[in-house]
């Protein structure tokens, strides 16, 4: 923040002055228009949370589709220092929390990831995180697609 006159300093050693609206303007985060495809990000945001609807209802998806279940698996925390499950994409993605959809496509991957730290690598589950992460970065990939467009293999 740029002082513009003596008056505005502060009056006494540690202290502050006020944030002007255009000082806070300058400082808030506005994404790029190559950041997020022509729609715009709440329009993609949106149609991202419609698709990760539908792939939650997948009998495959049910293990990520909310925490993991700490009770049940108390060392889990321990194991993975970034948990993440489908739930807290969808609601990152509808409080616009995701900046770029490169943080976005991190916290996908990270499922399966995650899965394949905590689980053997030749599970069941983690084949089921594989598929499950890259149905959801094939329906963010592909502007265009729609949930019937989608396939499994």
């Amino acid at each position: 923040m740029y002082v513009e006159s003596v008056a505005e300093l502060p009056v006494s050693k540690g202290a502050s002055i006020p944030l002007r609206p255009a000082d806070l303007r300058t400082l808030r985060y506005e994404p790029k228009l190559w950041e997020w495809p022509t729609v715009g990000r709440d329009a993609e945001c949106d149609r991202i949370v419609a698709g990760l609807e539908q792939i939650m209802t997948l009998s495959i998806a049910e293990n990520f589709n909310v925490p993991v279940d700490l009770n049940a698996f108390p060392v889990y925390a321990m194991i993975i220092p970034y948990p993440v499950d489908l739930s807290l994409i969808k609601a990152r993605l509808e409080n616009r929390f995701y900046r770029r959809i490169a943080a976005l496509q991190y916290d996908i991957r990270r499922i399966e990831h995650n899965a394949r730290i905590f689980n053997d690598s030749r599970s069941a589950i983690v084949e089921y995180a594989r598929v499950v992460t890259e149905l959801c970065l094939q329906y963010i990939r592909y502007v265009v697609c729609h949930w019937t467009a989608l396939s499994l293999g």
